[in-house]
């Protein structure tokens, strides 16, 4: 995809090229000053596709919230070929001074836009890598619940961790500053019901069972006041 990329990069410079030595435009410093903003703005591309597609460890994700830095790319080669078309046609025409400021400002204009863009897709992939991570605590207490319900023999206790399973089916999956003391607790009494279970401490099993239910409809209110 990189040698594609390059390769697309070349041919846009070849047909800018045509246009600028093909058609008879008078070739003095005004011209030369848009040719090469033109070929500037070619070149960048390949920051841009590389910065949106091609970064080391980009994952497919990551790739699609590079999107906008490519369309920020594209737009800019776009507006940068109209512009030194213009202004080759006008060389001549238009003060030195009004060529630089024009294709400065653009340029410019372009990097500030860029950098926001890449800021925001930073924040995006922190927040998405964050609300992964927070995930993983309440899934670990979900698959533990259930796996004990194959290990229980007694009917009465397997209702309540059905329902302890239930109630951590349907919880608030994501963790937050709030939650981490009573998922802790609610860790360290998952390591308590499962040895009350493996034993078969039936009595010790159900106090814990519903110690967590509590703690679990706790942080679920704690989590809704959160947001």
């Amino acid at each position: 995809m990189k040698v594609k990329t390059a390769l697309a990069v070349i041919a846009v410079a070849a047909v800018f090229s045509l246009v600028a030595f093909a058609v008879p435009f008078m070739r003095n410093e005004g011209f030369w000053i848009a040719y090469g903003f033109g070929m500037i703005a070619i070149a960048a591309q390949l920051y841009f596709f590389q910065s949106a597609f091609f970064r080391p460890g980009t994952s497919a994700k990551s790739r699609v919230y590079g999107f906008p830095v490519a369309r920020i790319g594209v737009i800019y080669l776009v507006v940068q070929f109209v512009v030194s078309v213009g202004e080759m046609l006008l060389a001549g025409q238009v003060p030195l001074w009004v060529y630089l400021v024009l294709n400065g400002a653009t340029l410019a204009f372009v990097l500030v836009g860029g950098l926001a863009v890449e800021t925001a897709r930073g924040e995006v992939e922190k927040q998405d890598a964050r609300g992964r991570a927070d995930t993983s605590s309440m899934q670990k207490l979900r698959i533990e619940a259930e796996g004990l319900l194959s290990r229980c023999d007694d009917a009465a206790l397997r209702q309540e961790l059905s329902q302890l399973a239930t109630a951590l089916r349907f919880s608030d999956p994501v963790s937050c500053e709030a939650t981490v003391l009573l998922e802790g607790g609610l860790a360290a009494d998952m390591l308590t019901l499962r040895f009350a279970v493996v034993t078969g401490n039936i009595a010790s099993a159900s106090i814990v069972t519903q110690r967590m239910l509590a703690n679990l409809k706790e942080r679920n209110n704690l989590c809704r006041l959160s947001k």
